[in-house]
C-alpha cells in the first residue's frame, strides 16, 4: 500500500503540470482548453523525434520541444481563439476539441499508432521505503518538480506584475485595456506557458507510459479533475487535487483487478464536484449564451419521399464496397440526429454519443450471442437500455450546464469506454462477442452478404428517428426544450419543469444514438466495441456542428464524414492511402474554425437561409391607416397559415377580458443573504386581486431581489410566503408558476429561437408529461387558450406573431415579454421594471395596458419601476424600499409628500438612523450584490 502511495505521488506530479497549464490557461484567456493532452502528445513527440530519432543530448532536446509546445500554444490563441474571440464559451470549447483531433490525426499521420519506448533522463535508482518495498528515485524528482513548479507559478501570480495584470484581465477585460493592458498579450503568455507545463508533463510520462498518442492526448482527463477541483484557479489547490488523483488511481490499480476503474476515478471526481457545486437554476447574473439557430423540424412529405427513394435507388445500384460506406453514413447520421436532439434543441452539449451507442450495442449484441435473441428483439431491447444510461449521464445537467456539463459528459464516456468497452471479460472474453447473422420477419438482412439489405434497413432507421425528432420539435415537448435551451429562468417562471425538459433529451438521444450502435454493431458477425469511443464522441460533435447541430437535414452530411462514411470512400477512391480516414478528420478538424468563424450556425443553417431567403419578411411597420393590425405587409397567403388565421381573427373582433381565479400573495417578514451580505431584511409586502402595488427604490435597494425570492429564484434566509393563506416558500420557482404566480425580467428573457407565436405557444401549453410520449409519434396541434388569444389582441400582436424577438423594436419586446407572462394565467403578476427603454408615448400605452390588466382580468400586479410618474398612474399602493428594507407605505399621493422616500433619493442624510445601523462600506456591497445577483 504504501508503496503505490509513493507511486501515486510521482504520477500525480505529471498531472499537476499538465493542471497547472490548463489554469494557466483559463485564467489568461478564459478558455477550458481540450487540446491539452493533444500539447502534451506535441512536446514528448518532439522529444523523442530530437533524442531518440536526431540523437541530440537530453538536455537541449527537452528545451526544444518546450520551446515547440509552446509555440503550439501561441498558434493556438493566434489562429483559433483570437478569431474567436467574441464567441460564447461553449463555441470556444468545441473549437479546442477540433484542435485536439487535429493535433491527434497529425501525430498518428506522422509517427504512426504504434506504442515506442523513451528513455527515461531522470534517476533509475530505488529507494527502499520499509518493508521491503522499493520505490523509483524518479517518482521523488516528479513530485520535487511539481512542488518546485506549483510554488512558482503561485508566488509570480500572486505577487509580480504580470499576475496582477492577468488576474485584472480576468477580472474585467475592458479595464484592463483601458489601464493599457492588451489582453491579446497576457493571453497569448499564458496560452504558450500553458502548453509548454503540458509538453513537459508529456516528455515525463512518456517513458512510464510509453509513448502513444492517444494515451497522451487523454491526459487531458486528470488535468480536466485537477483544474476543475481547482475551480480553475489555485495553483495549490491543483496541486493537491492532482496528487490526490494520482494516489487514487495507483491504489486502485493495486486493489481493484478490473481494468479501468483506475483510469475512470478522476472523471467520477470531478463529476462529483460539479453537482456538489451546480446549482438547479442558473444565478441572474449567468449572460444567456447565444446558441445556434435551430430548424422548425418540419419534413415536407414530397421532398422527403424524393430523398428515400434516391437513397434506396443509390444503395441498389452502386457496388458493395460502396454499400458498407452508406451503411456507415446513414449509422452515423442516426448517431448525429441524437446530437440535434440533446444538443441542438435542448442546449446542452454532450461529449457521450458513442457512450450511448456503445451502451445499446453492448446489451443487444451481447444478448443475442449469449440468449439467441432475434434481431429485432436485440435492437428493441438495445434501445430502451440506453435510455436509463441517457438519463444518468443527463443527471449533472440537472445542476451544471455549459463547459462544466460538456467535462461530466465527456467523463462518464470515458468511464463506460474504460471500464466497458475495453474490458476482455465484459466483453465476451478471450472469444469477443460474436452475432449471428440478423434477420428481420425472416428476411435475411446479413451486412456481410446482403450489404444492400442491410443498408436500406439502416435508411429505414434513420427516417424513423429523423420523423421522431422532427415531431418533437413541432410538438409542446419540443418547446420546452427549446424554451429551457434558450433560457432556464424563463422557462421555470412559466411553469415548465427544466429538469424534466433536461433528462427527457438526453433520454430520447440516448435511445436515438442507441439504435445506431446497435446497427453498428450487428454490421459484422464480431463486434468491436473499441469504435465506441470517446474520440468518436468527439468526433461526432466535430461533424455536426460543422453540418449544423440545430438542422436535421445536415444529419446527412455529417453521417459522411465518420469513419468510413462516403467521404472517405470518395477521397479512399482518388488517393491509394491507408491512412484515408485520418486524413478526412483532420481535414474535418482543421475545417471546424473557419466555419465556426463564417458559418456559426453550421452549413445547414446556410442552405435553409438560401432557400427562403426570397421569403424573408422585412422589420415591422406601424399600423396601416385603415386599422388593419400592425405588420410587415406581408400577404396573408405567405404567412404561415394559423398565423394568418390570427391575424385575420385579431383584425375582426376585439379583444375579450380574461378573467383569472383571484388569489392573494402575502410577503411577510422575508430576508434573503448573499454571502455576508443582507440583500433583504424583514420585507413584508401583500398583493391583492385587482390592484397594483408598486414597489420603488434606487439601484440596488433590493427590489428585484425581492421579484427572485417570491417567485422561487432566491432562497430566503427567513419568513414566509403565501398564497391564499398557504405557505409556498418551499417550493421550486415551477411549482409556484403553476400556482398562479407569474412574472417578466428586467432584461426581457424571451425565448429567441421560437417566434413570438411560439413563446406565447409555449407559456400557454398544458404542462402534461404525456406529451413526452405522445409527440414522438404524432405532434398534437394545441390550440391557444383563451388568455393566450386576449393577450394577442390586447398587445396587438398578430402581425408580429410570426417574428422572431430579435426582429422587433426593444420596446415591442418588452410587450411581448407581459402578453407571455399573462398568457400562463397568472393570478399575481411581478412586473420587474416594464418601462426600463420605452419612450414617453410607450411608457403611457403600458400604464394603460396594465390597469387594463387589473381592472378587467383581475390581476394582482406587484410593479417594480424607476419611473416615478408611471407609478403615480397606475399604482394604488406603493412600497419604497432602500438597503432591501420597507421605509414607506401608502398611496402615491402620501409617498410622494414622505421625507424619508426623497432622502432615499436624492441621498441625503437620515438623522433618524443610528450611526452604527450598516457597517461601513456594506452599502455598496448591497448595492452591487442587488445588480450582480451573485453570492461569490
Amino acid at each position: 500500500m504504501i508503496r503505490f502511495l509513493f507511486l501515486g505521488l510521482g504520477l500525480g506530479g505529471i498531472y499537476a503540470l499538465a493542471g497547472q497549464g490548463l489554469v494557466l490557461v483559463y485564467r489568461g484567456s478564459g478558455v477550458l482548453n481540450f487540446a491539452q493532452g493533444a500539447f502534451a502528445a506535441v512536446g514528448a513527440l518532439a522529444y523523442y523525434d530530437l533524442h531518440v530519432r536526431a540523437g541530440l543530448p537530453t538536455v537541449p532536446s527537452v528545451v526544444v520541444a518546450l520551446l515547440i509546445s509552446g509555440v503550439a500554444g501561441l498558434l493556438m490563441h493566434f489562429l483559433v481563439m483570437r478569431p474567436l474571440r467574441n464567441a460564447p464559451p461553449l463555441t470556444r470549447v468545441i473549437a479546442t476539441l477540433g484542435v485536439m483531433v487535429m493535433l491527434q490525426q497529425l501525430g498518428r499521420i506522422v509517427f504512426g499508432s504504434s506504442i515506442r519506448i523513451v528513455p527515461s533522463f531522470l534517476p533509475s535508482k530505488s529507494i527502499d521505503i520499509g518493508g521491503g518495498a522499493a520505490v523509483g528515485l524518479d517518482r521523488f524528482v516528479l513530485l520535487g518538480l511539481a512542488i518546485v513548479v506549483s510554488a512558482t507559478l503561485w508566488a509570480v501570480y500572486r505577487y509580480s506584475r504580470f499576475g496582477a495584470i492577468t488576474s485584472a484581465v480576468a477580472e474585467n477585460e475592458r479595464a484592463a485595456q483601458l489601464a493599457g493592458h492588451s489582453p491579446d498579450v497576457i493571453a497569448a503568455v499564458n496560452w504558450a506557458l500553458g502548453a509548454m507545463l503540458a509538453g513537459l508533463a508529456g516528455i515525463l510520462i512518456a517513458p512510464i507510459a510509453g509513448l502513444d498518442i492517444n494515451t497522451l492526448v487523454l491526459l487531458i482527463i486528470p488535468a480536466l479533475a485537477t483544474a476543475m477541483v481547482a475551480r480553475f484557479d489555485s495553483f495549490v489547490g491543483a496541486l493537491i487535487a492532482s496528487l490526490v488523483i494520482g494516489i487514487a488511481q495507483s491504489e486502485i490499480t493495486n486493489y481493484v483487478r478490473a481494468a479501468g476503474w483506475g483510469d475512470a476515478v478522476p472523471f467520477l471526481l470531478v463529476i462529483l464536484v460539479l453537482v456538489a457545486r451546480g446549482q438547479s437554476l442558473p444565478l441572474r447574473s449567468h449572460v444567456n449564451e447565444l446558441l445556434p439557430e435551430i430548424g422548425t423540424g418540419v419534413l415536407r412529405p414530397t421532398r422527403l419521399a424524393v430523398a428515400v427513394a434516391a437513397g434506396v435507388v443509390l444503395i441498389l445500384t452502386t457496388p458493395n464496397d460502396w454499400n458498407d460506406a452508406l451503411t456507415a453514413t446513414t449509422i452515423g447520421a442516426i448517431i448525429c440526429v441524437s446530437l440535434v436532439v440533446v444538443t441542438g434543441y435542448a442546449g446542452q452539449l454532450s461529449l457521450a454519443q458513442y457512450a450511448f451507442a456503445g451502451w445499446g450495442g453492448y446489451v443487444a449484441s451481447r444478448l443475442a450471442a449469449t440468449h439467441g435473441l432475434p434481431f429485432l428483439l436485440a435492437l428493441v431491447i438495445g434501445v430502451a437500455a440506453a435510455v436509463p444510461v441517457g438519463v444518468l449521464v443527463g443527471l449533472p445537467a440537472l445542476r451544471t450546464r455549459g463547459i462544466h456539463l460538456a467535462i461530466a459528459t465527456f467523463g462518464l464516456a470515458y468511464s463506460f469506454q474504460s471500464i466497458l468497452f475495453q474490458s476482455v471479460p465484459l466483453t465476451g472474453g478471450l472469444e469477443g462477442t460474436v452475432v449471428n447473422p440478423p434477420t428481420l420477419f425472416g428476411w435475411d438482412i446479413d451486412a456481410v452478404n446482403h450489404p444492400k439489405r442491410y443498408a436500406i434497413v439502416c435508411l429505414v432507421a434513420l427516417l424513423l428517428a429523423a420523423l421522431v425528432a422532427g415531431n418533437i420539435r413541432r410538438g409542446r415537448s419540443g418547446r420546452r426544450l427549446v424554451a429551457v435551451r434558450g433560457n432556464e429562468r424563463a422557462a421555470a417562471s412559466l411553469g415548465i419543469s427544466v429538469y424534466g425538459a433536461k433528462l427527457y433529451s438526453f433520454a430520447l438521444s440516448a435511445a436515438i444514438a442507441g439504435l445506431g450502435g446497435v446497427l453498428l454493431a450487428f454490421q459484422a458477425s464480431y463486434v468491436d466495441f473499441s469504435q465506441y469511443n470517446v474520440f468518436n464522441s468527439i468526433s461526432v460533435i466535430i461533424n455536426t456542428v460543422i453540418s449544423g447541430v440545430g438542422f436535421l437535414v445536415g444529419t446527412v452530411l455529417a453521417g459522411a464524414n465518420v469513419t468510413g462514411g462516403l467521404t472517405t470512400k470518395i477521397f479512399g477512391s482518388l488517393i491509394t492511402s491507408g491512412s484515408i480516414n485520418q486524413y478526412v478528420t483532420l481535414a474535418l478538424a482543421v475545417l471546424l474554425v473557419p466555419t465556426l468563424v463564417g458559418y456559426p450556425n453550421g452549413l445547414a443553417a446556410r442552405i435553409v437561409t438560401l432557400r427562403w431567403s426570397r421569403v424573408r419578411l422585412p422589420t415591422r411597420r406601424a399600423a396601416a391607416s385603415d386599422g388593419t393590425p400592425p405588420g410587415d405587409g406581408t400577404p396573408a397567403e405567405a404567412l404561415p397559415a394559423e398565423v394568418a388565421q390570427l391575424v385575420a381573427s385579431a383584425a375582426a373582433s376585439p379583444a375579450v377580458p380574461r378573467r383569472v381565479t383571484p388569489r392573494v400573495l402575502e410577503v411577510q417578514d422575508v430576508s434573503v443573504r448573499f454571502g455576508g451580505v443582507q440583500a433583504l431584511g424583514g420585507v413584508s409586502i401583500d398583493v391583492r386581486p385587482g390592484e397594483v402595488v408598486g414597489v420603488m427604490g434606487p439601484n440596488g435597494a433590493g427590489k428585484t431581489t425581492f421579484i427572485d425570492a417570491v417567485t422561487g429564484f432566491n432562497r430566503i434566509g427567513g419568513g414566509t410566503i403565501l398564497l391564499d393563506g398557504v405557505r409556498i416558500d418551499g417550493l421550486n420557482a415551477r411549482r409556484r408558476a403553476r400556482l398562479g404566480i407569474g412574472r417578466t425580467f428586467q432584461s426581457l428573457e424571451l425565448f429567441d429561437q421560437l417566434s413570438v407565436l411560439e413563446n406565447l405557444r409555449t407559456a400557454s401549453d398544458p404542462r402534461d408529461s404525456a406529451s413526452y410520449l405522445s409527440d414522438l409519434v404524432v405532434p398534437r396541434r394545441t390550440e391557444l387558450t383563451p388568455a393566450a388569444r386576449s393577450a394577442i389582441a390586447m398587445f396587438e400582436l398578430a402581425g408580429d406573431l410570426h417574428r422572431v424577438p430579435s426582429e422587433l423594436p426593444y420596446g415591442r419586446r418588452r410587450q411581448v415579454a407581459i402578453a407571455r407572462a399573462i398568457a400562463a394565467e397568472p393570478s399575481i403578476l411581478l412586473l420587474d421594471e416594464p418601462a426600463a427603454g420605452l419612450h414617453e408615448t410607450e411608457t403611457q400605452e403600458l400604464s394603460a395596458l396594465v390597469r387594463r390588466l387589473v381592472d378587467e382580468w383581475g390581476i394582482g400586479i406587484l410593479l417594480v419601476e424607476h419611473d416615478v410618474a408611471m407609478l403615480n398612474r397606475v399604482c394604488d399602493r406603493i412600497v419604497v424600499m432602500d438597503f432591501g428594507k420597507v421605509i414607506a407605505t401608502g398611496t402615491p399621493a402620501e409617498i410622494r409628500d414622505d421625507p424619508r422616500v426623497v432622502a432615499a433619493y436624492l441621498g441625503e442624510e437620515r438623522h433618524d438612523e443610528p450611526d452604527d445601523e450598516r457597517p461601513a462600506g456594506q452599502e455598496q456591497q448591497v448595492r452591487e450584490q442587488e445588480v450582480v445577483g451573485d453570492a461569490r
